[in-house]
């Protein structure tokens, strides 16, 4: 038995998982995608019609039979040979190496490997939209009282943005994914003005954002589900100038602490995470000054490290680590 965590080699998730896998006498293995093919090696043989799959780690020769589950952490894309000099060419061979690694995780499942999570499902889960649908599904069963979604308006119209501002007073703006390298880095989510608006519309037409309203806060809720363990931190973040709309501009300074969610709420969470069809994502939440919780979005994969080392009692590494082998 053993685990395979696919990742990169500045992942300090990977890293602190890893390392707690073998303090514990796990065998276990990380590939860095970016070291493929250059440093490392992956390669499928059918002889006789067996299907046979090996990793070249480090210089161990790795068959993928013997590996129980994969955590499939945070891959980066592959760094091709230099020699390679026209740009199509460059993409087809970094493609190329993807389907590999990637389509040879994928049939593992088939062998009985448990992945964590499924890359195909993290594609979806990880759909802004996608998963606010569901959400609103979810919620318009009633099961889940006293949680509700923000009003949201997904566009690239402005006058639609403005109905919203209208109907709110106030709105924020966020982005569906992350941006690239090459764009200067501002929050995630960031209040917007009617101003900002009518002067730049001409801006907002250019490209879909979401929008929704700024809902009063006494705290945000960062919660993270590994299997059916549940790990909730509340962080103060109306405590912090620069990390009242977004939390994450101040996580150093923000006070963070253990909360125990309501057994609704807890239930929302779970449920939601197992309708994206994950085994380990993280939910954000905000507690209202009116006493009720709005969710915010549920990231697959999501950054957790930091919780743990600021909450101790919230051992995630070892919950996540369990399931791995269990």
């Amino acid at each position: 038995m053993a685990v395979l965590i696919v990742s990169n080699s500045q992942d300090a998730h990977a890293i602190h998982v890893l390392k707690a896998m073998r303090a514990r006498k796990i065998l276990a293995y990380q590939l860095n995608t970016e070291d493929y093919p250059l440093k490392e090696g992956a390669q499928v043989t059918i002889k006789d019609g067996l299907y046979l799959s090996e990793l070249i780690i480090g210089q161990e020769c790795v068959s993928t039979n013997q590996i129980t589950s994969v955590w499939w952490r945070r891959p980066l894309p592959h760094v091709v040979d230099p020699r390679i000099e026209d740009p199509d060419v460059r993409t087809f061979t970094q493609d190329e190496c993807q389907r590999l690694v990637k389509g040879l995780i994928l049939g593992m499942e088939w062998g009985g490997c448990r992945l964590v999570n499924h890359p195909l499902k993290e594609l979806t889960a990880y759909s802004k939209p996608a998963q606010l649908q569901l959400a609103s599904r979810m919620l318009a069963t009633e099961s889940y009282p006293g949680v509700r979604l923000p009003r949201t308006c997904m566009t690239s119209d402005p006058n639609e943005v403005l109905g919203l501002l209208d109907a709110c007073g106030q709105i924020i703006s966020k982005s569906f994914g992350p941006g690239p390298s090459t764009m200067t880095r501002q929050p995630d989510t960031k209040s917007v003005t009617r101003d900002q608006i009518v002067q730049k519309q001409e801006l907002v037409r250019l490209a879909p954002a979401i929008y929704q309203e700024l809902v009063p806060k006494k705290s945000d809720v960062r919660v993270t589900i590994v299997g059916d363990k549940v790990f909730a931190c509340e962080l103060d973040s109306q405590l912090s100038e620069i990390g009242r709309v977004d939390w994450r501009l101040d996580t150093s300074s923000i006070p963070h602490r253990a909360c125990q969610l309501a057994p609704n709420v807890e239930k929302f969470c779970l449920d939601l995470v197992q309708a994206l069809d994950l085994s380990f994502a993280t939910v954000d939440l905000i507690n209202t000054t009116s006493e009720d919780v709005v969710f915010l979005e549920c990231t697959p994969n999501g950054q957790w490290l930091w919780i743990e080392r600021r909450v101790p009692e919230l051992r995630i590494a070892d919950a996540l680590i369990n399931l791995l082998v269990s």
